[in-house]
């Protein structure tokens, strides 16, 4: 009677150690679910499609182009961060466009953009964008939230200034201008202003 009392004992004791197991499992908190993204762009005859899949870690995205003369050729990008927003324009007026993959990673939502020159309507290759002169001063107050823009022949970078913790009411804005370069062209800063 002994030995069937403690077997009833360790039965009743069993189905709470797993409850208090599954009440565990639950408090762990599960890693986002990755949100793909998909999106296409056009530029007359020429269009882009852009694809990811959205996950936290090892994440990539696609790019796509149509209707260019000679290849559309996919080309794919390892990323750090998830693809935000597609743009296309032609910036340096020579009817061929130009398509920016917009990037954003961390919980500042700090940017980062791929940008790709479609030559002469025939091939697309990447645009270097050219290391930033006074980098550490232009970057001072910056804590992410970055936004991007072709605007009038000019590819912007925009962000809020903060001072210490706090976002002041001020922007940070970068414009650059498309150049030609040695391998590849060239995203040279032209100007930056606030407001």
């Amino acid at each position: 009677m002994i030995s069937c009392n403690n077997s009833g004992e360790k039965a009743a004791e069993a189905p709470t150690e797993n409850k208090d197991t599954i009440a565990q499992a639950a408090a762990v908190p599960k890693p986002p679910a990755a949100v793909p993204f998909q999106k296409e762009v056009s530029y007359g005859q020429i269009k882009f499609a852009v694809s990811s899949a959205g996950t936290e870690t090892n994440n990539q995205f696609t790019l796509t182009p149509s209707g260019l003369k000679n290849s559309n050729d996919a080309m794919t990008e390892s990323i750090q961060g998830k693809v935000k927003d597609v743009l296309v324009d032609d910036i340096d007026g020579d009817n061929s466009p130009e398509v920016c993959v917009v990037v954003q990673s961390g919980p500042d939502d700090n940017g980062k953009v791929y940008v790709y020159s479609a030559n002469n309507g025939k091939s697309l290759s990447m645009v270097n964008l050219k290391a930033l002169p006074n980098e550490e001063k232009i970057n001072q107050g910056y804590k992410g939230h970055d936004e991007f823009a072709f605007v009038e022949g000019s590819f912007i970078r925009r962000f809020p200034l903060y001072e210490g913790d706090t976002k002041t009411a001020k922007m940070r804005q970068l414009q650059f201008k498309l150049k030609p370069g040695e391998a590849m062209k060239q995203l040279v800063l032209d100007k930056t202003v606030e407001f």
